[in-house]
């Protein structure tokens, strides 16, 4: 949600189009944070928390990458897009994860 919101705000105050866009992959990192945590406690999911925290840095670099680039007046356009479809090939995979399991429960205490 949190997320969301600061894309709202990238659109409606463009002028400084950078600082929500920001905020906003932050939160998705640390929703891929909150969700790495989350799976290493599932049993069955154990490698998807390290997927998860995979992405999550590889957004991070991204990122790093896309300000350095910003700043020097390089291409950082391509970095952005790439921090951007990280959490969607994440979500997607996720997605095929549950249709194929035709289970969409993750439980901490095992019980499904």
């Amino acid at each position: 949600m949190v997320a969301g919101l600061a894309l709202i705000v990238a659109g409606v105050f463009s002028a400084s189009h950078n600082i929500p866009a920001y905020l906003s992959l932050a939160v998705m990192i640390a929703q891929l944070a909150i969700l790495a945590l989350r799976f290493r406690r599932a049993p069955g999911w154990h490698k998807w928390s390290a997927g998860m925290w995979a992405a999550g840095g590889l957004m991070a670099t991204f990122l790093v990458m896309d300000a350095i680039l910003t700043a020097a007046g390089g291409p950082a356009g391509f970095f952005e897009r790439l921090a951007w479809l990280t959490p969607t090939v994440t979500g997607i995979a996720l997605a095929v994860r549950f249709v194929l399991a035709r289970d969409a429960r993750v439980s901490a205490a095992g019980v499904r």
